[in-house]
């Protein structure tokens, strides 16, 4: 899975997990920290755009 971080300044970092409970982990930062704003998980099985 691929995981989006977005923070207040809009840096974006991105990353991969290989299990859910990894992604929960990073889906909850925003609530956890006041300087993410924003994570996305997307399956690595789904398309990407180029």
């Amino acid at each position: 899975m691929k995981v989006t971080i977005t923070d207040t300044s809009g840096t974006t970092i991105q990353t991969t997990v290989s299990d859910d409970d990894t992604a929960r982990h990073f889906e909850n930062l925003p609530f956890e920290t006041d300087h993410i704003v924003a994570v996305t998980v997307t399956s690595s099985d789904a398309p990407t755009e180029d």
